[in-house]
């Protein structure tokens, strides 16, 4: 991981920066005037007419703009709490936008009681710019979420408390921005929902507990005998997953099992339903054919090849604000044995780490209820 210097920000009338029902102008490239520079630019250059206030029910919506990514935020709920999370999203390359549309049942209960944070990342979700592989690093999206997080402070105010909530791919991206400088300094606590801390980990773990779960089903003579002899043939002959192509295949096997297990153990597969959907895709700022070209361009580029070499096993010990962990019993993605690891390596002595009995990868749809009662008990706690 790289080491990025301080914060610049600029005002450009060329590009947008507004709430639902007003215009206003400002472009974020990188962070390096202090906030009276930034405060004098835009008094007296009238660049931004800055009327964030704090709500009991926010709906703020934003660009910044960073190395030629032009990313949307959505800021929404209680932010007079002073309470703020962002949310990051999985993928890479999914939308934060659909957690906040079609979860309604988690996002809606959040926002009661925090300012939710709803960010799309570079080549995720509606997220527009010019694509660049040279910039599809891990380190830039650190230095991403490093700007978003400054932004939020200045807007809200410096006396905010700002939480982390990263899941799958986000929990990665949430460790690795708190394994950078004096990040850690700005968030209070840190919630990593199925994210791990070592995809070469990862997906060792995975492959094994696909290995044994198929042979058991097949020894078990189990009604889908023939899917599961499928994901045992694939993992069976892959001795290891050193590439990109190799990972999402494991991945897309590991969700198949999921499904198989949901449909054996009856777990619950919490879906929005049709209208909802339809609402999500015409009436709100996402984009389905964006959505498929930055889930395209992430593909093709090195993002995911350079986080299979690397991983932050020696970074964890020195992340000491409090984390919580929640895991699912019946991931086959990131199986509970590699939260476990990262559990032990983390520095922080406010730690948990929460087994979901009843859920795979997909937590918040097998077990929304608990989910958002094992966050707002970590949130209020340390708050």
């Amino acid at each position: 991981m790289s080491r990025h210097e301080g914060c610049q920000t600029r005002c450009n009338s060329s590009s947008l920066f507004f709430k639902y029902n007003q215009k206003h102008f400002l472009n974020v490239d990188s962070m390096k005037l202090n906030y009276f520079l930034l405060l004098f630019i835009l008094i007296f250059n009238s660049c931004v007419e800055d009327d964030f206030t704090l709500s009991s029910e926010a709906g703020d919506f934003f660009f910044f703009k960073n190395k030629n990514a032009k990313m949307p935020v959505a800021v929404q709920g209680n932010t007079a709490s002073k309470t703020f999370v962002i949310l990051l999203n999985g993928g890479p390359g999914g939308s934060s936008f659909s957690y906040n549309e079609l979860f309604g049942a988690m996002t809606n209960s959040l926002e009661e009681d925090f300012g939710m944070v709803y960010w799309e990342q570079r080549n995720s979700g509606a997220t527009q710019g010019v694509f660049d592989d040279a910039l599809m690093t891990p380190s830039q999206y650190v230095e991403d979420l490093e700007q978003l997080v400054e932004l939020i402070r200045f807007h809200y105010g410096v006396d905010i408390q700002v939480f982390l909530m990263g899941v799958s791919w986000g929990g990665y991206l949430g460790y690795a921005y708190l394994s950078e400088k004096n990040n850690q300094s700005n968030i209070t606590g840190f919630v990593n929902v199925v994210g791990p801390h070592n995809l070469p980990r990862m997906t060792s773990w995975s492959k094994k507990r696909l290995i044994e779960t198929a042979q058991n089903k097949l020894n078990m003579n189990s009604n889908n005998a023939s899917d599961w002899q499928k994901i045992l043939n694939w993992c069976v002959q892959k001795d290891t997953i050193l590439n990109k192509d190799d990972f999402m295949m494991l991945g897309n096997w590991a969700m198949e099992a999921e499904l198989l297990e949901a449909d054996s153990l009856s777990m619950e597969m919490k879906a929005a339903d049709w209208r909802t959907q339809l609402n999500f895709i015409f009436g709100s700022p996402f984009s389905a054919g964006q959505l498929s070209a930055n889930q395209n361009s992430i593909a093709q580029s090195q993002l995911l090849d350079i986080a299979l070499k690397e991983n932050l096993d020696d970074y964890l010990p020195n992340i000491k604000v409090p984390v919580t962990i929640f895991g699912g019993a019946f991931d086959y993605v990131v199986p509970i044995e590699v939260l476990s690891e990262q559990y032990d390596l983390l520095g922080s002595s406010e730690k948990e780490l929460i087994i979901f009995e009843k859920s795979g990868h997909r937590i918040i749809s097998n077990e929304t209820t608990r989910f958002i009662r094992e966050i707002k008990l970590f949130i209020d706690k340390n708050r």
